[in-house]
């Protein structure tokens, strides 16, 4: 009786452990990450901006498979077909371009691009350095990505003394992340997430990221949404 009991018991024990500390080894498999969802029901019309200007500067064509307007300009939703259908090198060739426009979305994508190398080279210093343009700008997804970037040390640069991964600062932007996400599956992974870390931190570690994140929102000027979040 007792090998079966001991069974039981392991079983119990690994499906009860947080997936994102289970490993020893820390993972960035893209079934680990948040998803697109927020980019399946783009607005239509929505358009990207100076897309003629910036690919006639960088002597690109545009491609025959997506709608292009009279004027040169293309929109968001027929990057993301492009992206979804694994035409990432499509993708990519508008992308690159625009990120000199400033559109944070645009970061979002490129992040996710180099972090899986799809249509460009796979780098986890690009995806962080698209990630933290996208995050600090308010991009909920790209907040949530850099969370677990930090907490697992991938493409975070060097420090000058310790190590890479930081999982107080990983805590801090998946709080950021919660708070700017709108009610839905990404904020819900993002909680899981949080917990997920938060369980493996001590009680000053914790306190020490909600007073990042409190700092992070009001230097940004979004002491209002920080204090009705945290007052619920």
């Amino acid at each position: 009786m007792r090998l079966p009991l001991v069974i039981f018991v392991l079983c119990t024990v690994l499906c009860l452990t947080p997936s994102l500390v289970r490993s020893a080894k820390p993972t960035t498999h893209s079934s680990d990450m948040p998803s697109l969802e927020e980019y399946e029901n783009i607005p239509q019309g929505v358009l990207l901006p100076n897309v003629y200007t910036l690919l006639k500067r960088k002597n690109l064509t545009f491609s025959n498979d997506y709608s292009i307007g009279m004027t040169g300009t293309m929109t968001l939703e027929d990057v993301i077909d492009a992206y979804h259908e694994g035409k990432y090198d499509v993708a990519a060739k508008y992308l690159l371009p625009l990120s000199e426009s400033g559109s944070h979305q645009v970061e979002e994508i490129l992040g996710i691009m180099y972090l899986n190398g799809q249509g460009v080279p796979k780098s986890g210093k690009d995806a962080y350095y698209w990630f933290s343009k996208a995050a600090e700008a308010g991009r909920p997804l790209a907040e949530h990505y850099l969370g677990i970037l930090t907490f697992t040390g991938v493409g975070v640069p060097p420090p000058k003394i310790g190590i890479q991964a930081n999982p107080v600062k990983a805590l801090m932007w998946l709080n950021i992340a919660i708070l700017h996400y709108p009610t839905g599956p990404g904020k819900k992974q993002a909680i899981e997430d949080r917990a997920n870390i938060s369980g493996s931190l001590t009680r000053r570690d914790r306190d020490r990221a909600l007073e990042l994140t409190k700092d992070w929102f009001y230097n940004k000027g979004e002491k209002l949404l920080f204090n009705l979040e945290m007052n619920q």
